[in-house]
C-alpha cells in the first residue's frame, strides 16, 4: 500500500492475517512514516526492531523494503567486515537461520546524505512487514485476505470452502446442496464453483467475489 493511500483510523490488513489500525502519519519521514496498532492479531511480526506479538502493541512501520539490507548480501557482507569484529554484533554475524532477533537499525553516510537502513539475517527479515506489504481490508475476499479452507458466505448464509486459489483470476469453492432425483429422493452433494476476484471492469452481469463475505 502507498503512504498517499494511507488515512487515519484505517484497518490494513497483513499477509499472515493480523490486522492494524492506522494511528498516525508522517509525511515527511521516508523511512518508518506511519505508526500502527495491532487490533487483531494472528502471527508474530517485525516492524524494525520492534515485534508485534498481541493485540494492543503499537510501532512505527518502514514505508517499503528497499531500505532493507540483509546481513548474507555483498554490501551486508562488507559492512560486516568492515564494521563489526568477530562475535561484537549478533545479528549479523553470518546469516544464523536459528536467530529470529538478528535486526538492527543502522545509518549509512553516502555523498554526505545520511540514509538509515534496517539490517539483519533472512529469517528475521522474512518475518518484516512494511506499509508496501500491506492493504486495506475488505468484508469480501480479495487475493490478500483469501486463503485455502477460508470460509465465505452468500447473501443468504451458505457457506462455500475455498479450496483453491488461482493467483489474480479467483477462487474455487465447494458447497453442500440437495438434488433431487426423477423419484422425488432427495440427495446432498458437494458442487464446485470458480468465482473470479472482484475488477471494476467487470460487467454487472459477471458473479465475482463481491458477492460474498468473508465468515
Amino acid at each position: 500500500m502507498k503512504l498517499k493511500d494511507v488515512k487515519i483510523g484505517q484497518i490494513l490488513n497483513d499477509r499472515f492475517g493480523n490486522k492494524f489500525e492506522v494511528k498516525q502519519i508522517d509525511n515527511g519521514d521516508d523511512f518508518m512514516p506511519i505508526k500502527l496498532k495491532c487490533v487483531e492479531f494472528v502471527k508474530d511480526i517485525y516492524t524494525s526492531r520492534d515485534k508485534i506479538t498481541q493485540v494492543g502493541y503499537d510501532s512505527w512501520f518502514l514505508k517499503d523494503r528497499t531500505r532493507i539490507l540483509f546481513s548474507n548480501s555483498t554490501i551486508g557482507e562488507f559492512l560486516k567486515e568492515r564494521f563489526y569484529s568477530d562475535g561484537e554484533n549478533n545479528s549479523s554475524n553470518d546469516d544464523d537461520d536459528d536467530d529470529d532477533d538478528g535486526l538492527e537499525l543502522i545509518d549509512i553516510t553516502l555523498n554526505d546524505v545520511k540514509c538509515r537502513f534496517l539490517f539483519g539475517n533472512t529469517k528475521a527479515v522474512k518475518k518484516v512487514v512494511t506499509l508496501d506489504d500491506l492493504y486495506i481490508y475488505e468484508e469480501y475476499p480479495t487475493k490478500n485476505n483469501t486463503r485455502i479452507d477460508d470460509i465465505i458466505v452468500d447473501k443468504f448464509g451458505v457457506e462455500y470452502r475455498v479450496i483453491a486459489k488461482y493467483g489474480t483470476n479467483g477462487i474455487e469453492v465447494v458447497y453442500s446442496t440437495e438434488f433431487t432425483g426423477l423419484d422425488d429422493r432427495i440427495f446432498d452433494v458437494n458442487t464446485k464453483m470458480h468465482i473470479p476476484f472482484y475488477n471494476s471492469s467487470y460487467s454487472d452481469n459477471i458473479l465475482t467475489t463481491k458477492e460474498f463475505k468473508k465468515k
